[in-house]
């Protein structure tokens, strides 16, 4: 999306060719997360997109610190990593996604999309929605870990066990 500094109202094209309204310089993640799930997909094949990142503050407030939320596109990826939090022993919640946060995220008569909504409702299925315009149609999950990555200001490493078991439980693996 470009090197260059942004400002509320600004518009930038995105990696995929898709135009978004700058409603929040505070929104940054998500617009490089966005140009990654592109590349991931048109450089490197991908075939499914799961994200790991402190997406939202809201999380926070819906989950609290010990339980990290999720969103997904698929049962089936949902489901599959979601055995895996249970064999990693890490405890993972479902957060819901409709078709309102999509109408949230395409609210602009300028771009494609706004990068931020200020609708207060469902904040995170709005982010999710907003990623989910660059995944072209491939099952998604995005594990918010806003609330569960640090404890006393110290990184936990959330979700790297049960990335791990659920590269196991697919077979998905790199041996030396």
């Amino acid at each position: 999306m470009g090197g260059a500094t942004t400002l509320n109202t600004s518009i930038v094209r995105a990696m995929n060719g898709k135009t978004v309204q700058i409603t929040s310089t505070d929104a940054e993640g998500r617009m490089v997360m966005a140009d990654a799930i592109t590349y991931a997909i048109q450089k490197l094949q991908a075939t499914k997109i799961i994200a790991v990142a402190t997406l939202t503050g809201a999380m926070i407030k819906g989950l609290g610190k010990y339980v990290t939320g999720a969103m997904a596109t698929s049962d089936e990826l949902f489901n599959r990593f979601y055995q895996a939090t249970h064999q990693a022993h890490e405890t993972f919640w479902r957060m819901p996604v409709t078709s309102e946060n999509y109408q949230a995220m395409s609210n602009t008569q300028y771009a494609d999309l706004v990068n931020h909504s200020y609708d207060k409702y469902n904040p995170t299925g709005n982010s999710m929605a907003f990623l989910d315009n660059f995944t072209e149609g491939l099952p998604f999950l995005h594990i918010d870990i806003a609330g569960t990555a640090y404890i006393d200001d110290r990184g936990k490493g959330t979700m790297v066990k049960s990335i791990i078991e659920y590269c196991l439980l697919e077979g998905q693996y790199y041996e030396k």
